[in-house]
């Protein structure tokens, strides 16, 4: 397992508000997946293979062109022995003032 971040994060909890005015309607994205055994996605297929192509689109329709995936290796090559890592722990703590003093284990705001 890979550390991808340590630190420290503070979420405060506030109450519901009033609702704000209704904004403008968004756009859907879709997300689509290709696989090649070439770095250039050609040809591609549906099944997983070497590389992975990746394309973001407006439409529900899968880009038929290798040129419109962003294409990266899914399989590694052999490496070394890398050094052995350490376990990664996360601790809740919550608190009734902004300060977290006193902190619980009870939720609170």
């Amino acid at each position: 397992m890979a550390v991808i971040g340590r630190g420290q994060i503070t979420i405060h909890i506030a109450e519901q508000g009033e609702p704000g005015k209704p904004g403008t309607p968004g756009t859907s994205s879709f997300l689509h997946i290709r696989y090649s055994a070439n770095a250039n996605g050609n040809p591609m297929t549906t099944t997983p293979n070497t590389y992975i192509g990746i394309a973001v689109t407006t439409s529900a329709t899968a880009p038929t062109s290798y040129a419109d995936y962003a294409w990266s290796r899914l399989t590694g090559t052999a490496g070394s022995n890398g050094v052995p890592g350490t376990s990664s722990y996360i601790h809740i703590r919550y608190s009734a003032n902004s300060n977290g003093n006193p902190m619980t284990t009870t939720p609170n705001t």
